[in-house]
This record gives structure tokens, sequence and C-alpha cells, in this order.
């Protein structure tokens, strides 16, 4: 009976004890949970978020900023593509081909029209030259009319000045056919076109056998087909 005695009041001690410890452990938590519920974060938590919220705002900026800079270099891109494709348009570069035709075309125009300018005043200067030269022999004829070999000098003088200007001209003039196009083509040459296109075939490299083509002559227009094609160097071997 002692025994138990002792092991009920040990065991009452050590409850009195574990009484005290859960509510010194208790009072302890309590003044944590205090001490935590005045703290500014819980107290006032936006001031806590405010600037991280801040710095996502300006990041979101940031990040509008780029997307709209990366987007505005693409649609350029794609303009300067757009521009690009248009120029390599097949269209596009017939007109191109035209175009710098047509300019050739009235550079040799003006270039032709000009030598035919200055042509006509050497002519014109020739002729006013011949006159003078006629009214002075005229006018020594007068006073030399009873002398025969001075007669005979005059006209050959005038007969040697004739024939070199009617040669002078005729060069001018052979010169003025020699670049006129249609009389090269008169000549027996002709010029190759492609049979849907306006630009010149001048390399067999352009040609496919049974491909249709287009052959201009002096006096009109041929439509062929290649049936074979050959270079000069498989002609050589």
């Amino acid at each position: 009976m002692a025994e138990k005695s002792q092991q009920l009041d040990h065991l009452n001690a050590m409850k009195k004890r574990m009484q005290q410890t859960l509510v010194h452990l208790i009072q302890q938590s309590q003044y944590r949970l205090q001490g935590i519920l005045k703290h500014p974060l819980i107290c006032q938590p936006q001031t806590f978020l405010e600037w991280r919220m801040q710095k996502m705002d300006d990041f979101r900026q940031d990040i509008d900023f780029s997307l709209r800079q990366v987007i505005l270099s693409k649609k350029h891109q794609i303009e300067a593509k757009k521009h690009q494709a248009l120029s390599l348009k097949p269209s596009n570069q017939l007109l191109h081909l035209k175009q710098k035709i047509q300019n050739i075309e009235q550079t040799l125009k003006q270039k032709l029209l000009h030598i035919l300018a200055q042509d006509r005043q050497q002519i014109a200067y020739k002729r006013q030259q011949l006159d003078n030269s006629w009214q002075n022999l005229q006018n020594k004829r007068l006073h030399l009319f009873n002398d025969q070999r001075l007669n005979k000098q005059f006209l050959h003088m005038v007969t040697d000045h004739a024939r070199v200007c009617r040669e002078r001209l005729t060069r001018v003039i052979a010169l003025l056919k020699a670049v006129d196009p249609k009389n090269v083509l008169r000549k027996g040459y002709s010029i190759l076109f492609a049979e849907n296109d306006s630009f010149i075939i001048n390399s067999i490299a352009k040609l496919t056998k049974g491909q249709q083509a287009k052959l201009l002559m002096s006096d009109g227009e041929i439509n062929i087909t290649i049936n074979e094609v050959r270079s000069h160097e498989s002609e050589s071997h």
C-alpha cells in the first residue's frame, strides 16, 4: 500500500509538472502569436506587396514594349519581303526590261538625231561654201571669160569640189542606213523572242526542245518550235 501511495504521489507530481509545462508552453505560444500578429507583414500586408506589384507592373510594361518592338520589326521585314517578291515577279522584270529597251531606243534616237543635225549643219556649211566658191568663180569667170585655159581650170575645180561634196554626202547616207535596225534585218538577220514574252533570246541556254518561240524578220514575225538545241562546242567535238 505504501508503494502504491508513493506511485500515486509521483504520478500526481508528474501531472502537476506537465500541467505547469503545458500552461507555460501555451503562454509562450500566445506571446509568440501576439508578436506575429503585430508584425507589419501580417497587420499591413499591402506595404509588403506594394513594391513587388510595382515591380511587376514595370516588368509588364517592359515586356509590352519589347513585344511591340519585335512585332514592328517583323512587320518591316514582311514589307521588305513583299517588295522583294514583287520585284522578282516575271511581269515586273518584263516591265523593267521594256523600260530599259525604251530608254536604249530613246538614247539611240537622240544620238542619231544629233548625228543628223551635225551632218545637216556640215552639209549646209559646205553648200554655203560651195555657193560662195561658185559665186566667186562666176565673178572671176566674168573677168576671165575669154581665157580658154582659165575656163578649163575653173570647170575642173568646180567638178572636183562637187565630187568631193557628193562623196561626203554618200558616206553620211550610208552611215545612217547602216545604223538603222530595219536595214540590219533586211540583210538576212533576225531576232528571236520568247513566244509569250517580249524579251530577246540571245543564248541557247534559254531554249529547250519543244519550246515555242517567235522570230522577228524584216517583213514580219514567224512562230517556230525548237526541235533541237546544239552548241558550237558540241559541233566541234
